[in-house]
C-alpha cells in the first residue's frame, strides 16, 4: 500500500502541497518520502508511535507527529486528494 502511495505521489507531485505553515520550502530531508510515509500513517488510522511500532527505524513517531501538525492541514489534504483524483481522471481521457 506504501509502495503505491508513493508512487501516486511521483505521478501526482501532490506531496509538494504540504510544508511549514509559513509558505517556505521545507527544510525536511527527502520531504517526498517522509510525507508519504506520514499521509499514510494518518490516512491508515494507525497513528505514529503504531506505524513505527511496524516499520525499520526509518522514521520517529515524533517526527511523524511534528510533519503531521506543521506541515498539513484539511485544505492542504483537499488539494492532495483533488491532485490525484484529477490526474486519475485524465488516466481515462478525461470521460470519468
Amino acid at each position: 500500500m506504501l509502495e503505491h502511495l508513493a508512487r501516486a505521489a511521483h505521478w501526482t507531485d501532490w506531496w509538494k502541497r504540504p510544508g511549514p505553515r509559513s509558505g517556505s520550502e521545507p527544510k525536511l530531508k527527502e520531504p517526498l518520502p517522509r510525507y508519504v510515509t506520514t499521509a499514510f500513517v494518518y490516512g491508515s488510522g494507525l497513528g505514529p508511535a503504531q506505524a513505527v511500532r511496524h516499520m525499520r527505524g526509518s522514521v520517529a513517531a515524533h517526527e511523524l507527529g511534528a510533519i503531521a501538525k506543521r506541515h498539513f492541514t484539511i485544505p492542504v489534504l483537499n488539494w492532495c486528494g483533488a491532485d490525484v483524483v484529477n490526474a486519475h481522471a485524465d488516466l481515462d481521457g478525461g470521460m470519468g
